[in-house]
């Protein structure tokens, strides 16, 4: 017998085991997708050692203010951006693949 395996689209986080994180990444996601395809070009290019900065990049800023609505401090902003650049520079797949893998551990 053959179990199927969940599919997760692009921007369900449900595959995570806690829902306030859970809940800040979707934000995170739609925030970038409100931006436009220029945010995923952004955090794919950008060097992962310099700090998301949005006060430097216009790109940033729009999704630092998305974000901002609903997670006021610059270190949730972060730690959202990074799952971000993790996302725009490996895939939705591998991103999800690695969460589920280290859940299981």
């Amino acid at each position: 017998m053959r179990i199927q395996k969940k599919i997760y689209y692009p921007g369900d986080f449900s595959f995570l085991d806690d829902e306030n994180w859970s809940i800040a990444l979707i934000d995170g996601y739609n925030a970038v997708e409100s931006v436009g395809p220029a945010a995923w070009e952004e955090l794919k290019k950008h060097k992962t050692k310099n700090p998301l900065k949005y006060g430097h990049n216009l790109v940033f800023n729009n999704i630092y203010h998305n974000i901002a609505m609903t997670h006021d401090t610059q270190i949730v902003y972060q730690i959202i951006m990074r799952n971000m650049e993790y996302i725009a520079k490996n895939g939705w797949d591998d991103y999800v693949k690695f969460w589920i893998n280290l859940s299981e551990k």
